[in-house]
């Protein structure tokens, strides 16, 4: 992976110099930020913590109140700066990982170290590294995503078996972070089906890798997913989602009634008296607890109000693909939008935060900037963009997912698929402005047990 250290020039050697001091500088500026601050509880915090002390082998930890590798991790290292400092550590593992991948596809040495400034600069972002210091899921989870990316990278530049199951492994892992993880990993799934069906008629076996690595990770998806409905975690959400998105909606409600759910009636007259919540946020309808009054609408929610809810999104794409962006007020405890919100008091913020994080204004520019960069340069031929923009793709729909699937801290659940959409934008912009010359495609040979290695760069 290390191509930068091929030629073994001058320029090569100053650039590896580089870049290793910018890693070395990049991980200690992340640990300081972490250790300048008390590790952040939440509420959620407890629940991971509850979920680790339930017994190792039992159905409880494995398929509980939470996914189960936060709580493992808990166990391990200790639930407070134990736990802050391991996630920190990974995450600066992730992000050299990340480097090293990405530089060996980039022809020079320039290219390589301003590719490792975007990418540790991207890693030290406030809306990223903030999470190193909660005791939460979502650092592990970005830090897990970003070595999926690379694993991909490293896979296409030779797809032993070994790498294939390293690949699966980080997978399992990422899906049983968070429940969003599961769409991810299926999403991914179905975008390398389509990277191998795009290669058949270029090469007749390089998307044998892709096929397989398909499979293995539709296996993840189903066998994690299994965990989740045994759970029973998603009736929690599809609670949240009704009180904010469907309740308050005399039209929604109507809807829902014509599709079996009961006491539509009622609900209708409870979002009449129920007064509207002070701008920006949206109007809540919560059903009362306890009582027999809507005894039949809970038990048609746990039963049906997750398929029907599905039936309804897919019914209404429009509402699917802008709500997020048109009503994002959408959703309770979600801060306003504010990211920084979440953020520790007395957090080191890096100050390049806002260029590598942009508004979605000038997120729109980098999109048209990067697009444009790829048809000028062909490098969308490539199968290092296609990988790069499968992720970009499923990150953006990992958010839809996220936003839609949950009413309640939206703000904080959408952050990792917006990071991948972010970062997967800043990586097509790099490699289209390296524009290396059109080269072969090695044709990988499934034989003596592993492929054989792609010598040339993809």
């Amino acid at each position: 992976m290390l191509a930068f250290l091929r030629s073994g020039s001058r320029g090569d050697l100053v650039a590896t110099t580089l870049i290793t001091l910018l890693w070395a500088g990049f991980a200690t500026l992340l640990l300081l930020q972490t250790l300048s601050v008390s590790p952040t509880v939440w509420q959620d915090s407890f629940s991971y913590e509850a979920v680790s002390k339930m017994p190792l082998l039992s159905s409880s930890f494995w398929a509980g109140m939470r996914p189960p590798l936060v709580p493992l991790v808990m166990r391990v290292v200790g639930y407070g700066e134990g736990f802050t400092v391991f996630q920190t550590v990974v995450a600066a593992i992730a992000w050299a990982a990340l480097v090293i991948a990405v530089g060996s596809y980039l022809r020079s040495s320039l290219h390589r170290t301003i590719a490792a400034l975007v990418i540790l600069g991207f890693g030290l972002s406030s809306p990223i590294a903030q999470w190193n210091c909660e005791v939460l899921s979502e650092s592990l989870a970005i830090s897990s995503l970003v070595l999926l990316f690379a694993g991909f990278l490293w896979v296409a530049r030779g797809a032993t078996r070994t790498r294939v199951v390293l690949l699966t492994a980080m997978a399992t892992c990422f899906a049983t972070l968070r429940d969003t993880g599961v769409i991810t990993v299926a999403f991914l799934a179905i975008g390398c089906l389509i990277l191998g069906l795009s290669l058949r008629k270029r090469a007749l076996r390089i998307a044998d890798p892709w096929r397989i690595l398909s499979v293995a990770l539709l296996s993840v998806a189903l066998v994690t997913s299994a965990g989740v409905s045994y759970s029973g975690r998603f009736t929690t959400t599809i609670d949240d989602v009704y009180t904010v998105r469907v309740f308050p909606f005399p039209n929604r409600v109507n809807w829902f009634a014509s599709h079996g759910m009961p006491d539509a009636a009622a609900v209708q007259q409870l979002g009449k008296t129920t007064m509207p919540s002070a701008p920006p946020a949206a109007k809540i309808v919560f059903l009362p607890q306890g009582g027999s009054r809507f005894t039949s609408l809970y038990q048609w929610m746990n039963s049906r109000g997750s398929s029907t809810y599905m039936l309804w999104l897919l019914s209404h794409p429009s509402y699917d693909l802008t709500a997020p962006f048109v009503r994002p007020e959408l959703a309770f405890n979600f801060a306003n939008g504010d990211l920084f919100f979440y953020q520790a008091t007395g957090w080191l913020s890096f100050f390049a935060s806002p260029l590598l994080w942009p508004s979605a204004q000038l997120l729109a520019v980098l999109a048209v900037v990067a697009g444009l960069a790829m048809v000028l340069s062909r490098a969308w031929r490539r199968v290092r963009w296609r990988i790069t923009f499968m992720f970009t793709l499923v990150g953006l729909f990992a958010m839809l997912v996220a936003w839609h699937g949950d009413g309640q801290e939206t703000t904080r659940h959408t952050v990792e698929g917006f990071a991948e959409f972010r970062l997967g934008l800043w990586l097509l912009l790099l490699f289209a402005l390296d524009s290396p010359p059109r080269s072969r495609i090695p044709l990988d040979v499934w034989r003596r047990g592993s492929y054989a290695r792609a010598t040339n760069r993809l």
